[in-house]
């Protein structure tokens, strides 16, 4: 994913299986772990989900869209935890 090369059907399921996958091992959701499993990194991740690239097309925003929305439940996800946490 260094350079993003899915199509978005693709990114939406690889996505959903990072989420599962934590979900079944009791791991916490992160933006570098995502980004580690999409086979890229946080930097990269952010740049794509910005959608700061060269190429500006409608298949480039919806994945930068597919991108903001993991990014959403990530961070959902560590303020959930972070109220868990507090008792």
């Amino acid at each position: 994913m260094s350079n993003l090369r899915f199509t978005n059907e693709y990114l939406r399921e690889r996505v959903e299986m990072y989420f599962q996958e934590c979900d079944k091992k009791l791991k916490p959701y992160t933006i570098s772990g995502l980004a580690l499993w999409l086979g890229t990194n946080r930097a990269t991740f952010l740049r794509y989900m910005k959608n700061e690239n060269k190429e500006n097309t409608e298949e480039t925003e919806t994945m930068a869209k597919i991108l903001q929305q993991a990014k959403a439940r990530v961070e959902a996800y560590v303020e959930e935890q972070s109220f868990l946490n507090k008792n």
